[in-house]
């Protein structure tokens, strides 16, 4: 399956979340080192599993869109409204936090856990601004006010706009961080990849054009992200556990058996 339909192999292993093994941002890392093209978590797109769509410049011809169900402390239910209320309006696109908001009757909760994920990127709200905005909208509405709400949640302008905040852009670095944090992965940078010319004085026997040793160079990792199975899951594999070391240009799978440690 993951030789001849990758895109298929990764859409299947992160629907099966939590497999106790490998990491949804181990699996789309490998995805895409196999030419898949994998898009972000969005509001008028994903469904709650992660999804295939057309995509004539990715392995098989389709992408994998990542489903709401990595956006973290996002409920299941209020994804599907979401899904829902999209379709509910013959699959017409969101314009706004706002009528995402009313139309799908979502909680401030759930509101705040899509905007973390940057779900409303694909509307052209970064992750900032639909923060600003998840927490503006007024749940507990006056009846005078009514009317204003309803109006909002049918995608028309608002009777009294506000103007827009000038929020400062996220840094390279918050934004892999906060995408770590909200879907536990990053389509951006990898985080060592910001850290690299930091470590530089430390390398000395890196690949030619790259920041990583050679595959036969005999070097130890000294630096990478480390993944281990969960403690209550060693015994069911005989005592085996396994780190993978994840660098800036690939990764390494290295088992560890308790009888050795």
């Amino acid at each position: 399956m993951k030789r001849w339909h990758p895109s298929v192999f990764a859409a299947a292993l992160l629907n099966a979340q939590p497999t106790g093994f490998y990491a949804p941002a181990q699996i789309v890392r490998d995805a895409r080192e196999h030419g898949v093209a994998v898009w972000p978590v969005d509001v008028n797109r994903s469904d709650w599993d992660c999804t295939l769509e057309p995509e004539p410049d990715s392995a098989e011809g389709l992408a994998l869109r990542l489903g709401l169900r990595q956006a973290a402390w996002l409920a299941q239910a209020e994804a599907e409204r979401v899904v829902k209320a999209r379709e509910a309006g013959n699959r017409s696109p969101f314009s706004s936090v706002e009528e995402v908001v009313r139309r799908a009757e979502l909680t401030g909760k759930g509101t705040e856990a899509l905007a973390a994920a940057d779900a409303f990127g694909g509307m052209g709200v970064d992750r900032r601004a639909a923060m600003w905005a998840a927490r503006g909208v007024e749940k507990d509405i006056p009846p005078l006010l009514l009317l204003a709400a309803q109006s909002a949640a049918a995608g028309e302008p608002p009777l009294l706009p506000e103007p827009e905040p000038t929020l400062p852009p996220e840094q390279a670095g918050q934004k892999v961080v906060l995408d770590h944090l909200s879907t536990g992965m990053s389509l951006g940078h990898h985080p060592l990849k910001l850290l690299r010319p930091r470590l530089r004085d430390s390398v000395d026997a890196r690949a030619p054009g790259q920041n990583c040793y050679p595959a036969n160079s005999g070097r130890a990792v000294q630096a990478g992200m480390r993944q281990s199975m969960p403690s209550s899951s060693i015994e069911s594999w005989a005592g085996v556990s396994e780190i993978a070391p994840s660098r800036a240009c690939g990764q390494t799978n290295i088992p560890r058996y308790s009888r050795l440690v």
